[in-house]
């Protein structure tokens, strides 16, 4: 269901979903993360000699946003990515995707193989697109600097959210030079760690959500920038990576 508030009083309702969200879903993921002044760290206790940390296989969407004629759309929910997300898509099942051959969609994310990331990140998306009649999206600098940017300050940040202080999409994007004109701007954010940190099981992860596949599938979008970055975005957590995707358009 698609909820909508007014651009100039987002703030507070965003910094309320990603509070519920981010406790919610990182406390369940076994930890608890921090949104600076938005979220609260989850109570666990470490077992001793240790630290709380996920297991290997663990997951967590945070909700789907776009802006779209000047306010604020909360196209669905986050959650965490279970195995039954990590599954072909429809069209990967049916071949009509082709997403065969997009290269290295099941790696795991290191220091060296990001820009491989980020290429099979976009070519997954495009190959969902092209089974629906869409078009392809296009890699954008502008944006990409602005995903890159969230998902560093995430990871550094421990927190796991759309905004934090006076940063939110427009703010962030705004200050690469990309909206201009008639703009429309979306963002879906990730995290994954051991099976669930490739590109395709992200990829699966959001194409099996309703909100993130609404992004992904949006017709007015026609760039894109992809972000990832090593490390988690909640305490607790540990390994795996941090995923955002900034789609948009403008003219």
């Amino acid at each position: 269901m698609m909820r909508k508030t007014c651009l100039n009083g987002h703030n507070l309702r965003m910094r309320r979903i990603a509070a519920v969200a981010v406790v919610a879903l990182i406390a369940g993921c076994g930890g608890g993360g921090s949104s600076q002044s938005t979220t609260a760290p989850a109570k666990k206790t470490a077992p001793a000699g240790g630290v709380v940390s996920a297991e290997a296989t663990k997951g967590i969407l945070l909700p789907p946003i776009a802006i779209d004629n000047g306010q604020i759309v909360v196209t669905g929910k986050g959650g965490a990515i279970s195995p039954k997300e990590d599954r072909p898509t429809d069209a990967q099942e049916h071949g009509v995707a082709g997403s065969g051959a997009c290269a290295a969609t099941s790696a795991n994310p290191s220091s060296s193989n990001l820009g491989r990331m980020s290429a099979a990140i976009l070519c997954l998306l495009n190959a969902e697109r092209r089974a629906k009649g869409l078009a392809s999206l296009h890699s954008n600098g502008k944006l990409r600097r602005a995903a890159k940017g969230w998902a560093s300050r995430m990871v550094a940040g421990r927190f796991f959210a759309h905004e934090a202080g006076a940063s939110t999409l427009l703010s962030r994007v705004k200050r690469t030079g990309y909206v201009r004109g008639n703009w429309t701007l979306g963002e879906n954010i990730a995290w994954g760690s051991g099976a669930l940190a490739t590109p395709r099981a992200i990829v699966n992860g959001w194409m099996h959500s309703p909100g993130h596949r609404a992004n992904i599938l949006h017709g007015k979008f026609r760039d894109i920038g992809i972000g990832i970055k090593l490390g988690p975005p909640g305490a607790g957590l540990s390994g795996g990576a941090t995923y955002v995707t900034d789609f948009g358009r403008h003219g």
